[in-house]
């Protein structure tokens, strides 16, 4: 249901600004004083739950929404794959030389994030075998077309 949250939420609409701004906030948490006092992560992730409580509320209005509640703890977790879990993959893949103790580090700090994002601490991957796992399992189903793009579907989103 991610993209048709995204497309119904006016992400969709401009995906090239909804990106943006999803990167300002992986720029905040990968900052070196990110999560100092004058970082700017906290910052970034106060708009994105006031930005996620506001979709939740709006789009459950929309007479086009007709599915689960929006922003649910895996669509959070979507997102969250899509960044760290993605890059790690292609820092193994490319082969990028990272010393012994920062793959370890760098899902330290994106736990950290998924945390105060929200997600609850019994879905946030304690581990990059258990990321990997789980974002085989939800991003196959939930990273796709909306109703619009979908084959067969024409018109009005199906109900």
């Amino acid at each position: 249901m991610t993209a048709d949250h995204l497309y119904y939420s006016k992400g969709g609409a401009d995906m090239e600004d909804r990106v943006a701004k999803t990167s300002i906030f992986g720029f905040a948490v990968g900052a070196l004083d990110g999560y100092r006092p004058a970082g700017s992560c906290i910052v970034e992730r106060v708009k994105t739950r006031l930005v996620h409580a506001a979709v939740r509320h709006l789009l459950q209005q929309s007479p086009h929404w007709g599915g689960d509640i929006p922003i649910s703890q895996e669509d959070i977790l979507v997102t969250w794959h899509t960044l760290p879990t993605f890059a790690m993959r292609k820092m193994i893949e490319w082969k990028v030389p990272v010393r012994p103790a920062e793959p370890e580090a760098y899902l330290r700090v994106w736990q950290v994030t998924a945390h105060m994002l929200g997600i609850k601490d019994e879905y946030v991957p304690a581990t990059w075998d258990a990321a990997y796992a789980q974002s085989g399992q939800i991003l196959p189903r939930d990273m796709g077309p909306t109703q619009e793009r979908r084959p067969g579907v024409t018109g009005a989103r199906a109900t």
